[in-house]
């Protein structure tokens, strides 16, 4: 089977990682796959999405003359997200912190998503906290940083 990318791959395996996972989705966290299209849970993960920013951009170099495959790097954005009703940031900003570790322990186990890709590690790229009508929000941007190969 040939694939000129392995974004749709790994999107679907980090989704299916993050909601079999403890802390998270086995845990009633609420993860979604792309854009949020409606009200969401208080806790909350997204894979593949940023209201500023691409999903991701994508670097591919061939790896042989026949050109039968291409290694391609990346970066793939994921939110984790949660907001409270009481004026306690820390409370929430600690929450946050929960679900990044657990997103990172979650990808430790299994750094192939299942085959999806050669190498996938996780990064925090931006840390939000606001304070908002309903109480306070922590957002923080994970990067996804994928390794793959192609086929064509």
């Amino acid at each position: 089977m040939s694939s000129t990318t392995s974004i749709p791959a790994v999107i679907d395996a980090l989704v299916n990682l993050f909601r079999e996972a403890p802390g998270l989705g086995a845990d009633g966290v609420q993860v979604i796959d792309g854009q949020p299209a409606e009200a969401m849970d208080p806790d909350l993960i997204v894979v593949g999405y940023s209201p500023v920013r691409p999903t991701t951009e994508i670097t591919q170099t061939r790896q042989n003359l026949a050109a039968t495959r291409d290694q391609e790097t990346y970066d793939l954005v994921c939110l984790a997200s949660a907001e409270r009703g009481d004026p306690d940031m820390r409370a929430v900003r600690t929450r946050v912190a929960d679900l990044v570790d657990a997103m990172n322990t979650a990808l430790m186990a299994d750094r192939r998503l299942g085959g999806a890709c050669l190498h996938a590690q996780m990064s925090v790229a931006v840390w939000e906290q606001a304070q908002t009508e309903s109480g306070p929000a922590v957002t923080a941007e994970v990067l996804v940083s994928i390794t793959a190969m192609t086929s064509r």
